[in-house]
């Protein structure tokens, strides 16, 4: 979509004009789906023919993972659900002419809705570091897996309307054979491999759902607290970057004990900053000992692998 020209309302208005919103997610427990690059290309083109398929959902933002998946939409509740059925369907159906069958049965979609404009930025910013997190080469404007490296990333767009390329017929068919799909009257265009997000996410207008660039950063990076609570809240595994998590232990140590490094902390305070950072941000035993200046021995024995 082409909004460059556009003058946008107010953050708070978009948010009233295109509610509900939700955030759509499935278990991280589930088996390996998208196995390597070349799964990941055909799911991000499946996902990119079912939100186009699905009339009456918005995409916000997404990531693929590698088992599960995280979406920001915009739609009644009803639309949203029919647009996770049928990109499973695709997706299944695609895996199977592959020889690659999956199990989907209990690949299921769980939805909450998103009621204020500060709740749907933290998950906007949520699910677009998601990729990141797992993999140390990749940033939030790198992973390639989803809608985030086109936020606030004016280069990334250029690059859309340079060096996209048309899908041809046969190329669609290749990933869903569907009578739903065939009757799509538009053209698709490729970048990278695969349909480019910026066909079906309407990035800058839901750009706009932030004051600028700036506030994004901070969401992004910073928002530690309120990124943590929505993994709670839906059972994700949370893995914090080493200086978001240093940030949170130095936190902890000045709040609890009045000392500004974790490191100069009395043994038994380390030990119980060590199971605040076990318990409450799924810390592994070698980040703990790091940030922390405990014997490997002493973290094993208290966290037994």
């Amino acid at each position: 979509m082409n909004t460059s020209d556009a003058i946008f309302p107010p953050a708070e208005a978009i948010f009233s004009n295109y509610a509900p919103f939700w955030h759509l997610w499935t278990p991280e427990n589930h088996e390996v789906i998208f196995s390597d690059e070349g799964t990941f290309h055909a799911g991000m083109n499946i996902f990119a023919i079912a939100a186009i398929c699905s009339p009456d959902v918005r995409i916000v933002t997404f990531e693929l993972m590698s088992n599960h998946l995280h979406v920001t939409l915009s739609g009644e509740e009803e639309a949203a659900r029919a647009f996770f059925l049928l990109f499973r369907e695709f997706l299944a159906r695609y895996l199977r002419r592959q020889g690659r069958p999956v199990d989907f049965q209990s690949f299921e979609c769980s939805l909450r809705g998103l009621t204020t404009l500060d709740d749907l930025r933290n998950v906007i910013a949520y699910n677009n570091r998601n990729g990141f997190l797992v993999n140390p080469d990749e940033t939030p404007f790198s992973y390639p897996w989803g809608a985030n490296s086109y936020y606030f990333n004016r280069h990334a767009a250029a690059r859309f309307r340079e060096s996209g390329r048309n899908m041809t017929s046969r190329e669609r068919r290749q990933y869903v054979q569907s009578r739903v799909a065939e009757k799509m009257n538009r053209q698709l265009t490729l970048l990278d491999g695969h349909i480019c997000p910026l066909q079906y996410c309407d990035i800058e207008l839901w750009g706009h759902l932030f004051r600028d660039a700036h506030q994004y950063l901070y969401r992004i990076t910073k928002n530690v607290e309120a990124l943590k609570a929505i993994a709670e809240e839906i059972g994700d595994q949370v893995f914090y970057t080493d200086n978001e998590l240093y940030d949170t232990v130095c936190r902890i140590s000045r709040e609890r004990y009045g000392i500004l490094q974790p490191s100069q902390l009395a043994v038994s305070a380390k030990m119980e900053v060590a199971k605040v950072m076990k318990s409450g941000y799924h810390a592994n035993n070698k980040q703990i000992q790091r940030m922390l200046k405990l014997d490997a021995d002493l973290v094993n024995r208290l966290f037994p692998h």
